[in-house]
């Protein structure tokens, strides 16, 4: 048991020795709460004319009614302190949800950072690819452009080849018209050399009958027997002269005929070609004006056959006109030959640009099919990465929409939390205060209890003593 203290203190002017078992500070500061209270009691007039014992209770009173206001003060400050740890548990419960949402937020928050990284891979992968994409269709559109170049060549390599076609058609009729020309020229020719023959006949007939009438002009006649053999010799020369040319005719009408064949083969191809290249018409306007400078041509050509048949009167400078004409038709016949030969070889090489043409035409198609898929599977995931990408700004706004309210909500629980502290605090500063107060309360109503304990023996020992003294 702990020791009691003993302290000196003065109260109403008496200094009186009070042991407890508190501190010898405390003591004085209860003997001095006391002290203050008589002092202050002292002071009115009211309290000097009562009784000792009503000052004694009102002193009592006083002290009574100020620790019942203590009392209720510190147990109106105890429930407003209970009341502010519910509302401080409470607090912490919101927070603790408040911070539940805010990680949960903050988890969807990264995923939808996640996904809008990945959205964003993906465009950039889709980005890449439209590029490549890009490139493709222009290196296509470069390789479209050589295809159309080559095309374009391949027709003016084609419209060349018609026009010289063409020249070879009309060489080819031109050479028909001479040709028949020269067979009637030779028709012509084989009537004179009949003509000439019995010419000949009638010759030889007079001449035996001027050997028969004229026997005086043996000489003669045999100078004209051998003048007409020798004209017979001639005869059989030209005959022989004519039978080779008649060979040479139909040969020449074989070749012809052969000529004539492939000039049909040729037109039919041409023909082909024509109807495979419409566009192509306005080269036969040129044909046709080449037509009438060539029937110009034919006429000036007539007109110089005519001359030919003015000037060819005898047969020897017929012939030889004959066969120089022959010669220069054979000359031409071959280079017609060559001519139709290169034609050929020209419609081959234009056939083979064609099929080429129309091989890189089907490529080209196949890589604009190509790519008009690629461009709508990327206009496809370009909808599908724009959709994520609202998505995700949607997404973003709610989360910063919910970022805003959770600050709010953060800052108002700061703020309450803060307040909620400094109250906290205040009142545990007030209660300690309160608990200070009831304590010393307690402990001046105990000395007052004692005080007046002591009051009442000094009452008791003072009356007992008057009524000693009376």
């Amino acid at each position: 048991m702990p020791a009691k203290n003993e302290a000196d203190v003065v109260i109403g002017g008496k200094v009186i020795t009070l042991s407890g078992y508190e501190s010898r500070e405390y003591i004085q500061r209860v003997a001095s709460y006391l002290d203050n209270k008589l002092n202050e009691y002292k002071k009115k007039e009211s309290y000097s004319k009562m009784p000792v014992e009503f000052k004694n209770i009102l002193i009592q009173l006083d002290i009574a009614d100020e620790y019942f206001k203590a009392k209720s003060m510190a147990d109106t400050l105890e429930g407003d302190l209970e009341s502010k740890d519910n509302e401080i548990y409470d607090l912490k419960h919101q927070l603790i949800e408040l911070q539940s949402k805010y990680d949960n937020m903050q988890l969807q928050y990264a995923e939808l950072d996640n996904r809008q990284k990945e959205s964003q891979n993906e465009l950039t992968e889709l980005s890449s690819k439209n590029a490549q994409f890009n490139d493709k269709l222009d290196k296509i559109i470069d390789e479209n452009s050589e295809l159309v170049k080559k095309n374009e060549e391949l027709q003016d390599d084609n419209a060349k080849l018609r026009d010289e076609n063409a020249v070879f058609s009309k060489e080819n009729e031109e050479f028909d018209s001479r040709y028949t020309e020269l067979q009637n020229k030779n028709e012509e020719l084989e009537n004179a050399n009949a003509k000439l023959n019995n010419s000949n006949t009638e010759l030889s007939r007079k001449i035996t009958e001027l050997d028969n009438k004229n026997s005086e002009y043996e000489s003669q006649n045999a100078k004209l027997g051998s003048a007409n053999e020798e004209l017979n010799g001639k005869n059989t020369e030209l005959s022989d002269k004519n039978a080779e040319l008649s060979n040479k005719s139909a040969e020449l009408s074989r070749q012809n005929i052969e000529l004539s064949d492939k000039s049909a083969e040729l037109a039919r191809r041409v023909t082909e070609l024509a109807n495979k290249n419409t566009e192509l018409g306005n080269k036969n306007t040129e044909l046709n004006n080449k037509n009438m400078q060539l029937g110009s041509s034919n006429a000036e050509l007539n007109r110089k056959i005519t001359e030919l048949n003015n000037k060819s009167s005898e047969l020897g400078s017929q012939n030889a006109k004959l066969s120089s004409a022959n010669a220069g038709l054979n000359e031409e016949n071959t280079e017609l030959s060559e001519k139709n030969a290169e034609l050929s070889n020209n419609n081959e090489e234009l056939s083979r640009k064609n099929t080429e043409l129309s091989n890189a035409n089907t490529e080209l198609s196949r890589k604009n099919t190509e790519l008009e898929n690629a461009n709508t599977e990327l206009s496809t995931r370009n909808a599908e990465l724009s959709n994520k990408n609202e998505e995700v700004i949607r997404l973003n706004d709610e989360l910063r929409e919910m970022n805003v309210e959770l600050n709010e909500c953060n800052e108002k629980l700061q703020r309450e939390k803060s307040d909620v502290g400094h109250d906290d605090e205040e009142l545990r500063r007030e209660n300690a205060q309160l608990h200070d107060i009831n304590d010393k309360q307690a402990e001046k109503i105990a000395q007052l209890n004692r005080d007046i304990g002591l009051y009442e023996d000094m009452i008791i020992n003072l009356e007992e003593k008057e009524k000693q003294t009376n």
